[in-house]
């Protein structure tokens, strides 16, 4: 609650963020929020982020405290972006006066969506599909470049690379090899509404990214059912 915090709070609201193909909950902190830093430790697919909210510490590890409807968690990447309402983050001392030493390094409290009171059955359908390509590549040698190319090396070399081993007329682009265009496809459906008595939702949700080097995917199947 608000009357329990003295200090600093950024939040992020997902209804600005609808419209952005966000493929994990750490996507949507990138950015948004001065003072935290989000950083990916992989550049595959459904690779771990790092998220850093009061710096790095010397002792045990720098992660904050994520909590997910009042529940203590120590990961929110499980979870669907699309069940997603708001993110606040905690950012000082007033984090460890509420969470105690666990909330040390910041706290992040992830709000879901909920049911409405008071409102008829109300679906929701979301999907996209995209395409994911390799820009910026650099241009290789053929293969009777290259041959050129060490037969002028050999002249200074003092032990030649055997040349006759080499077939100068076959090509191959390594990096063409291990790359593709890849495809990232992302679908949720939910149903959601209440009485005066009882709120529900009801989601479902897939999402597929293949990366643009050959054999780095990741798929994610999520449902969820919230009753207050």
């Amino acid at each position: 609650k608000k009357s329990d915090i003295t200090g600093a709070v950024a939040s992020v609201d997902f209804e600005d963020l609808e419209s952005q193909p966000i493929n994990n909950v750490s996507d949507a902190l990138k950015g948004r929020i001065a003072g935290v830093s989000v950083v990916s430790n992989s550049g595959a697919p459904g690779g771990s982020i790092s998220i850093r909210v009061r710096g790095i510490g010397t002792v045990n590890n720098a992660d904050p405290l994520y909590v997910v409807d009042g529940i203590p968690t120590t990961d929110i990447n499980f979870l669907n972006p699309n069940d997603i309402a708001s993110i606040e983050v905690l950012k000082d001392a007033s984090s460890s006066a509420i969470y105690g030493s666990r909330g040390e390094n910041g706290v992040v409290l992830v709000s879901t969506k909920r049911g409405k009171s008071n409102t008829a059955p109300r679906v929701d359908v979301d999907a996209y599909y995209g395409v994911k390509e390799v820009i910026n590549n650099w241009e290789t040698t053929s293969g009777s470049e290259w041959y050129s190319i060490q037969e002028e090396m050999n002249k200074t070399r003092t032990s030649p690379l055997d040349l006759s081993q080499v077939d100068k007329n076959v090509n191959t682009d390594w990096f063409d090899e291990i790359t593709r265009s890849a495809t990232v496809q992302d679908y949720n459906v939910s149903v959601s509404g209440g009485s005066d008595k009882l709120t529900y939702i009801l989601g479902a949700g897939y999402y597929d990214e293949e990366g643009t080097v050959k054999g780095s995917d990741y798929e994610r199947i999520t449902t969820r059912l919230k009753t207050d």
